[in-house]
């Protein structure tokens, strides 16, 4: 019984630590030694028609959304749209959902051994040899900054989820939207 019980507290906090795991995980990189100054005009270059991984109901709802939010944060740093031919900075998105495998080897389990008809046992760890694979499929953004003159990624911004299937189109669009304006925040303004 003592064994059910502590196997049931170890699927528990699995559970757990699996609704966690949804996080969405942002990070960004710029490349040293650029003078912002110089940028004052932006393009967003058109993205593909498809995702990989991604239905054609999600795809029609996300990827005007990454445009206006794009267009959004850097207006809000002060940047003005213009054509790609004429801007000063270009941007680059990719998007897309990947197949993940996540490995657990869980290795050594608490369990009960040697009951006997007085109803004692002998209480220490046991080797089981466990391991818990989980399939899941993880959104994956690049939002990259080049320099229209030199070609050259100036600034790159990237962001990762776990797909939430249970999530309906408006709340997977809303959880794009607020990641684009997280990592936007960090680019820096444009001068007057």
């Amino acid at each position: 019984m003592k064994t059910l019980i502590r196997l049931a507290l170890a699927t528990l906090v699995l559970v757990s630590l699996a609704g966690c795991a949804t996080k969405t995980s942002l990070k960004v990189e710029q490349k040293p030694g650029v003078d912002w100054s110089k940028y004052r005009t932006y393009a967003v270059l058109p993205m593909t028609e498809t995702l990989p991984g991604g239905s054609k109901t999600i795809i029609e709802a996300v990827l005007p959304a990454i445009q206006d939010s794009i267009a959004r944060g850097f207006e809000a740093k002060g940047y003005k749209v213009a054509s790609p031919e004429s801007a000063d900075v270009v941007i680059n998105v990719t998007a897309g959902w990947l197949p993940k495998v996540n490995v657990t080897n869980w290795n050594y389990v608490p369990g009960y051994v040697g009951s006997n008809w007085y109803g004692s046992y002998t209480d220490f760890a046991i080797s089981s040899g466990m391991v818990q694979v989980d399939t899941f499929e993880q959104g994956r953004m690049a939002v990259q900054t080049y320099d229209a003159k030199t070609r050259e990624m100036i600034w790159v911004g990237f962001g990762t989820a776990i797909k939430d299937e249970r999530a309906s189109v408006p709340e997977r669009v809303q959880k794009i939207r607020e990641a684009i304006a997280e990592l936007l925040a960090q680019i820096p303004a444009a001068k007057p």
